[in-house]
């Protein structure tokens, strides 16, 4: 009788460890999203690199919506995003003396790019157009820089 009782625990141990990857593995092998209209953000190469996420943005949106929309419900897969509109870039600086010589200082950087996502949770389908923000604060202070990212819904 011990012997079925620890082997009942082995194997129930086991199925509680193998659940989790198996439904890992499952979202792992889902398609990425499609990546559309992100040629209306190439005037912003240049200050893409300041954002601190690389320099591939299509790439790194989707992977930071995906992960967003993870976080809210396990079930939802992005399906595409789409760029519907110039970014929009706001930039203030610091003033600094350096040498004797005064000078502006990039201090915070807030790109945000308005998009259109197609989503799949479960068995829906839905449209959601969101502006994915970023904000990179203290870039005056070498080491101190601080990026946040703001996800908010428009509709």
């Amino acid at each position: 009788m011990k012997k079925c009782i620890s082997l009942g625990l082995v194997i129930a141990s086991a199925l509680s460890f193998t659940t989790p990857c198996l439904a890992a593995d499952k979202d792992a092998s889902a398609p990425p999203p499609l990546l559309i209209g992100f040629e209306c953000a190439n005037e912003l190469m240049d200050s893409i690199g300041f954002l601190g996420r690389g320099t591939d943005f299509p790439a790194f949106l989707g992977r930071d919506v995906s992960t967003e929309l993870k976080r809210q419900d396990a079930r939802s897969h992005l399906v595409s995003v789409e760029c519907v509109g110039e970014p929009e870039l706001k930039a203030s600086s610091t003033p600094i003396v350096e040498s004797g010589v005064e000078q502006n200082v990039l201090s915070s950087l807030s790109v945000s790019f308005p998009l259109q996502l197609k989503i799949k949770n479960g068995k829906s389908d839905i449209l959601l157009n969101v502006d994915q923000n970023y904000m990179v604060e203290n870039m005056d202070q070498p080491g101190q820089q601080k990026v946040t990212q703001n996800f908010i819904v428009n509709k």
